[in-house]
């Protein structure tokens, strides 16, 4: 596989605005090139480690139509450090070694998935290490 400058298009759902309040529901990444073809997915449901049913106010959930209970009752729903690894693990098939990452997160309103990602999922002092400064909001 040919090392190239790739985009991470990236989503989530949460239980609200505050990532220091609410959790992540869900994560969405894929890697894009830069002529714009997803090769790789990752669509995950997510929850808090250790059992616990996760924070969201009923607006959030108004708006992004997530069960709880069903989401927490969900087979494929994985734990916040099953998704760190996925999310890890994809990233690193296709970052290039070097002190740059050549992975640049995209998305619309960027910064507020990153929030909830660094909080939750892959702390913002390991996903520097993999990822591109930059973002493409």
């Amino acid at each position: 596989m040919e090392l190239q400058d790739y985009y991470l298009a990236m989503d989530s759902e949460t239980g609200g605005l505050d990532e220091q309040v609410e959790d992540v529901l869900t994560f969405y990444a894929a890697i894009v090139t830069m002529d714009w073809k997803v090769i790789d997915e990752i669509d995950l449901k997510v929850k808090p480690d250790g059992g616990r049913f996760p924070i969201a106010n009923a607006g959030a959930l108004k708006v992004n139509g997530i069960d709880l209970k069903a989401h927490m009752e969900d087979p494929n729903t994985v734990t916040y450090s099953e998704a760190k690894l996925k999310i890890l693990a994809m990233a690193e098939k296709y970052r290039k070694p070097g002190r740059y990452s050549n992975i640049t997160p995209l998305g619309h309103n960027v910064p507020f998935d990153l929030n909830f990602t660094w909080k939750h999922l892959v702390p913002k002092s390991e996903w520097q290490k993999i990822m591109h400064y930059g973002i493409a909001d």
